[in-house]
Order: structure tokens, then sequence, then C-alpha cells
């Protein structure tokens, strides 16, 4: 929604499966750490099975981001830094903002929430079970502590009208200017 609105948008997930790619330093680091039970029959990394070494157990996942985080900071670091050059308005979706202390120097911090039946649907939606589900979002930080720390929450319920109008909202605050 906000791309359709003139928005530049990097998404840190994204920077993050390029970070693990296969010849990638991230790559050799996940190997070197975790061994070769995370890797599929491709020699990639299978990032669902890398997850269920990780998720659950908190030294494993807090190894795991300190070889991804620095590279994902990185990345989204240049792409800002390159659409500041260009003057255009960006954001950057991390969705582990808080949990890796990269909460600082933002013009504002939006979280999008949702209800945790919402979030335990969306993660079956994609082939995980209910158990899988809750490991995984029991281990960040929780919806409500994220709500309490950002500048502005939108509520992703399933109402996409809803949704539409938080975020033409708070674009006009932001701007402080009338966007259709």
């Amino acid at each position: 929604m906000l791309s359709k609105r003139g928005v530049a948008i990097c998404d840190s997930d994204i920077l993050a499966h390029e970070a693990i790619k296969k010849g990638t330093e991230g790559y050799k680091a996940i190997v070197r750490e975790f061994g070769t039970v995370v890797l599929g029959a491709d020699s990639e990394i299978d990032r669902r099975t890398l997850g269920d070494v990780v998720f659950g157990d908190k030294e494993k996942l807090k190894l795991l981001n300190s070889i991804i985080h620095p590279v994902v900071y990185a990345g989204w670091t240049r792409w800002l830094d390159n659409r500041r050059n260009e003057g255009c308005l960006a954001a950057v979706m991390v969705p582990l903002l808080f949990e890796a202390g990269f909460d600082n120097g933002w013009d504002a911090i939006i979280c999008v929430a949702s209800r945790r039946d919402v979030q335990v649907g969306r993660l079956m939606g994609r082939g995980f079970s209910e158990k899988e589900s809750l490991t995984r979002i029991n281990s960040q930080m929780s919806i409500d502590e994220k709500c309490v720390r950002s500048d502005y929450v939108f509520i992703n319920n399933f109402d996409l009208r809803l949704l539409g109008l938080q975020v033409t909202r708070t674009m006009n605050i932001l701007l402080g200017e009338k966007i259709c």
C-alpha cells in the first residue's frame, strides 16, 4: 500500500534471504555453526530446516541472528543512503526491528499488528503447523510490546479497506499534506 503511494520499499526479509545464499559469508558461517543438516538437496540453506533448528532455542537463534543481522543492517543502510540521495520517500520493513536493537534513528516506526490467531493462521497458510507457528511467534517480542514502542500502529486483521485508511491517514500526518 505504501509503494502504491510512491514510497520506495526495502524488505529486510529479502536482504536476509540474500545474505544466506550459497557462496556468501552468511552461508559459510551458518553451515560452520549449524552443520550441513540445514542444507537442502540443492546445497542451499533450507530456511525451514534452519528455523526448526533455531526456533525454540534462544542461544541458537541468537547465534543465527548474530550472523544475519549485521549483513541485513548494512544492506538496508546502503539502500536508504541511495534513496536519500535520490530524494525519495522510503520505508524499510524490519520484522525484528526491536529484537535486533535497530529501533533508533528512524523518522517514524510503524508496527503492523494483527491478533495472535490471525498470525497463527497466516503462518499455517504458509505450510507451518500450529505448533511451529506458535514457536516462531513466541520467539519474537510480543505484538503488544511492539505496538507500545512504535510511533504508529496499523491493525491488519484482514480488512484491507481499514488498513488502507490507516496508511493514508498516517502518511498525511507524516508528510503534512493530503494524500489521495
